[in-house]
């Protein structure tokens, strides 16, 4: 009797697939490894051109002697492009290096290299105002003011929502808190892009780059497109994690 619905079974199973049309139960897998794969593409390439646009910008600051001018770009790529963006990079579900965490563990880290990322920065600052007898009267030093400041709000903000976790009594407001601190953290990181694409600008850094190819003009735009895209990708990422939390 067993062997003969079994056999009903599987004659249904070839049935269906003589057809032509999918088995229901086969959708939700095949959208799984798709979205899956996709996101797991999406998040290598996020790495790959990080890491280019990190080295490149470190490689620029070294070339020569280290004074406080490389110290602010050594700390304000080090800060916004690599630990703020791991920080966040750290809370999606199929990040390279976290995918098999706990969450509890990648909020911990989150915050770890979110704090370096704010130390880090708040020192670049810094090191530009001694630099310059003249502070922020760029668009790059504009883009960076007000960067640093919706960094160090998303960062009060991220420590609110935290606290708001431990207290019952600010359980209504929490998700509030901790929506307004993922939309801020999105804009600090969107500026401090636009402010390094405008540092892109800069003469020196012209002249360093144009010597890879004989276009002086044609490795800047190049740079700026792959910062501007591994950032995109990053907020892309803040984004899907707090619709998956």
């Amino acid at each position: 009797m067993a062997s003969e619905t079994a056999t009903a079974e599987l004659d249904l199973v070839k049935e269906d697939f003589s057809t032509g049309e999918e088995l229901p139960t086969d959708e939700k897998p095949k959208e799984y490894v798709l979205s899956k794969t996709l996101r797991s593409l999406l998040n290598l390439l996020t790495h790959v051109l990080m890491i280019i646009t990190v080295f490149i910008c470190l490689v620029f600051a070294c070339k020569s002697h280290i004074g406080i001018y490389e110290l602010h770009i050594i700390s304000g790529v080090i800060g916004y492009q690599f630990f703020m963006c791991q920080g966040i990079l750290v809370l999606a579900k199929y990040n390279a290096w976290s995918i098999y965490l706990r969450r509890l563990h990648r909020i911990h880290i989150h915050w770890v290299l979110e704090l370096v990322a704010v130390a880090l920065v708040t020192a670049g600052g810094v090191f530009f105002i001694l630099e310059l007898p003249a502070h922020f009267t760029t668009l790059h030093g504009s883009f960076g003011l007000v960067a640093l400041g919706a960094t160090l709000l998303s960062t009060f903000l991220g420590i609110v929502a935290g606290i708001s976790y431990m207290a019952k009594a600010c359980a209504p407001a929490r998700r509030w808190f901790k929506y307004i601190h993922h939309a801020i953290s999105v804009i600090a990181l969107l500026l401090a892009s636009v402010s390094l694409c405008l540092a892109y600008d800069n003469p020196t850094f012209k002249i360093w780059t144009s010597r890879w190819f004989e276009n002086d003009e044609f490795p800047v735009p190049i740079i700026m497109l792959i910062t501007l895209l591994f950032t995109c990708l990053v907020a892309f990422e803040f984004v899907i994690a707090l619709i998956w939390v």
